[in-house]
């Protein structure tokens, strides 16, 4: 890849910022799929453009048919997260080639890969992004280390883009924006593919313990998750029982924010966490029961 088609960010999050800084102004527009990752809401809303979510579908797959549909001449830039935090619902390749190829040139394609390595070559139809810039798309790719590799802490996310868009957000970014360390650890990370294959391979089987798990507890329901998170729906009428959770040593995020109130996302953790997130869960199921949330 060129070095003019690269662009390092303080976690992809800088990057979906910067993009929306040099390609939307006031009164632009944002199209996006209903639920996506709040920082695209949040750059938008900096940049002063028009934040626009088209509903899903019913599996939390983005509608691409009404994504394009909205698409209007005031629509500058149009962003997929695949897959999706926090739902992690993916679009598979043939349809995301297909929705790519039917934007306006005028359009900017923004697909954030933060979660890529954990569906790249194992999750069928996963799509590659780059596969897209290839083709001479005008897309923005977004990944980061903070999720396979685990260097959240440092802030360091890189992005593949068309020269003339690496150009503009490079305008328009700070010229200190990822420190010498944060640099030094991805170098390290890049090579070291025997941790990339453990963290991926812990998630997947993990994953599919949680997923198991929750499925069996009355009353949830647990969204299907190629990322190393799962979404969970509480019982109709119920809130996330965070409070609880936190009071007993475990962290879980509520979604309300996100526009799934009465969920909460849980990451994918070791055996020996995701156990005691499930011994916790059901503590707090069964104070709940016939009380209301107020007395776990």
């Amino acid at each position: 890849m060129p070095v003019d088609q690269i662009i390092l960010g303080s976690g992809s999050s800088e990057l979906i910022d910067l993009v929306m800084r040099a390609f939307a102004d006031t009164g632009d527009e944002v199209v996006v799929p209903q639920g996506i990752f709040r920082m695209f809401a949040v750059a938008a809303g900096r940049a002063g453009a028009s934040f626009i979510e088209v509903p899903v579908n019913e599996d939390l797959t983005p509608d691409l048919d009404a994504m394009r549909r909205r698409i209007s001449d005031g629509t500058k830039l149009v962003a997929i997260a695949n897959p999706n935090n926090p739902t992690g619902a993916f679009v598979r390749r043939d349809d995301l080639t297909r929705f790519v190829g039917s934007l306006p040139e005028s359009v900017l394609f923004v697909l954030d890969e933060a979660y890529f390595e954990y569906a790249s070559g194992i999750v069928d139809g996963y799509p590659n992004g780059l596969e897209l810039l290839a083709q001479g798309r005008t897309v923005l790719v977004t990944r980061t280390f903070s999720k396979i590799s685990g260097l959240a802490g440092l802030r360091i996310g890189y992005g593949f883009g068309p020269a003339d868009v690496v150009a503009a957000m490079n305008k328009v970014r700070e010229p200190f924006n990822t420190n010498l360390v944060a640099q030094a650890a991805a170098l390290a990370a890049l090579g070291d593919d025997a941790h990339r294959t453990r963290s991926r391979d812990l998630v997947v089987k993990e994953r599919e313990f949680l997923f198991s798990e929750l499925s069996s507890r009355e009353g949830l329901r647990v969204h299907p998750s190629i990322g190393n998170f799962l979404l969970v729906d509480m019982p109709a009428g119920k809130e996330p029982l965070d409070t609880g959770f936190g009071r007993r040593g475990v962290i879980i995020r509520p979604m309300a924010g996100w526009g799934f109130p009465g969920s909460f996302r849980v990451s994918v953790g070791t055996h020996a966490e995701n156990v005691k997130f499930l011994e916790v869960l059901d503590q707090l199921l069964a104070g709940a029961r016939g009380q209301g949330l107020s007395g776990a």
